[in-house]
Parts: C-alpha cells; sequence; structure tokens
C-alpha cells in the first residue's frame, strides 16, 4: 500500500527531459540533456476541504519535510506505485470557509 492515501481533486501528470542551458555572453544558448530519461511528475489539487481535513496534508508534507524524504504514491492513471518526493512547496487557500490545497510530486529515479 502507497504512503500517500490523501484524496484529492485534479491530478494533472507532467513530463519533462532534463536539459542544462547555457547562456553565452553573446547571448546565444547551448543546451543539451543531461540524460536519456524523461522527468515525470503531477500536479494536484484538493478542494472543499475543512480545516481538519487541510491539516492532514500539512501534517504529511512536515512529516517528510517537504521535498526532502521520498514516499510511495499510486497513480490513479495506470495504477503504478511511484517513489516520489514533494517537489516544491505545499499551498493552502482559504475561501468561502473552505480550504483548498495544492502540491506537487516528483518521480524518483531508480539508481
Amino acid at each position: 500500500m502507497a504512503d500517500f492515501t490523501l484524496e484529492y481533486t485534479t491530478c494533472k501528470e507532467v513530463r519533462a527531459y532534463p536539459v542544462l542551458v547555457s547562456e553565452m555572453e553573446d547571448l546565444t544558448e547551448q543546451r543539451r540533456k543531461t540524460s536519456d530519461k524523461d522527468i515525470i511528475g503531477w500536479q494536484f489539487t484538493s478542494n472543499v476541504l475543512r480545516e481538519s481535513e487541510m491539516q492532514a496534508y500539512q501534517t504529511f508534507y512536515n512529516n517528510k519535510t517537504g521535498p526532502l524524504t521520498a514516499f510511495t504514491w499510486e497513480s490513479p492513471n495506470n495504477g503504478t506505485t511511484y517513489n516520489v518526493r514533494f517537489d516544491g512547496p505545499l499551498s493552502t487557500d482559504y475561501a468561502n470557509g473552505y480550504w483548498s490545497v495544492g502540491w506537487s510530486f516528483k518521480a524518483i529515479s531508480e539508481a
């Protein structure tokens, strides 16, 4: 069973390739791939939450020290369990008596 089991309203899969961009003095650029593996990640929102529900997301984020500690998560897109880390901050918004939470995961490459 995956470590992260909190519910979410939306889940968007995002992919990119690791590219190093070097800008030269004459403002031209050199680009090169730093890996043949693509980077896979996901962006989430969870809406219409009570304060106690929002705090569950904050607690999980804090227990993982944000992006420091890896954990497992099962993708709803394909049922695969991934090793992931948070990819940036956890955001919270309060409006009309309800909380919304936003966050991102990034898959961790297996060595």
